[in-house]
């Protein structure tokens, strides 16, 4: 069974103990589950990204 793009990121994220997606994947799939809401934006200190560019 081939896995989609989609799904190989997901479920490497899944298996990295802070949730991440393997660094290289591609902008559209992380567009594509960004926008679908399967992940979200995080600094590299954890902090939601959206709050950390709202505080500058």
């Amino acid at each position: 069974m081939k896995l989609s793009a989609d799904r190989r990121a997901l479920l490497a994220a899944l298996a990295d103990d802070k949730g991440r997606v393997p660094d290289g994947t591609n902008t559209r799939v992380l567009d594509a589950i960004y926008l679908a809401r399967w992940v979200t934006e995080v600094t590299n200190t954890g902090r939601a990204a959206a709050g950390a560019r709202w505080a500058g």
